[in-house]
């Protein structure tokens, strides 16, 4: 079950100076892990970890506020897809707790399962891997980001938001297909 389109942010100067994991630092924020994190260890032992298991660990090395993001781009989804769950009827004002953003940067989660990070809104896990190699058909993630707009050009601002906006939607209305799923169950 995932989102076969995703939405597009682009760089207009080709020739930029950012790196596609530049780039998702700048996005998503960066990670930290305890090299004593027991999850950690069981990766060094097995060189791999179950999905949930690699999901605990990257929300263990966060380095930024789940609910305030220092990455822009972070912060500005999480208030986006907020606003748009409440103004949805989703959630009240005063429930934004229940929803979150994580970086996945550096840490199993992102090198065996191919997310970046991912959103949890109250349980529910959405995902996102960012890539600037435009012709990457096969993605494990819910949501890949496969053009960027690059941070800190005013010029772009408002191009940014409506591809953000557009995001939020697609989360959003993923968002409400899996509780929808979960209901029929």
């Amino acid at each position: 079950m995932r989102q076969e389109t995703a939405s597009k942010f682009f760089i207009k100067n080709k020739e930029s100076p950012y790196t596609g994991v530049l780039l998702e630092g700048e996005y998503f924020g960066e990670t930290k892990i305890d090299p004593q994190h027991p999850l950690y260890k069981e990766f060094e032992a097995k060189n791999y970890l179950k999905f949930k298991d690699a999901l605990k660990l990257a929300k263990d090395s966060q380095i930024q506020d789940s609910l305030n993001p220092k990455a822009l781009f972070a912060k500005d989804l999480l208030i986006e897809v907020a606003d748009k769950l409440i103004d949805a009827g989703l959630f009240k004002e005063d429930e934004r707790e229940k929803i979150k953003f994580y970086s996945a940067l550096n840490t199993p989660l992102d090198f065996l399962h191919g997310v970046d990070a991912f959103l949890d809104i109250d349980g529910v896990t959405i995902t996102l891997d960012a890539t600037k190699n435009t012709q990457k058909g096969e993605h494990k993630a819910d949501f890949i980001i496969k053009e960027f707009l690059e941070p800190g050009i005013p010029e772009e601002e408002k191009e940014f938001f409506e591809k953000l906006e557009n995001l939020a939607i697609q989360i959003v209305n993923w968002y409400k297909e899996i509780k929808e799923t979960k209901a029929k169950k």
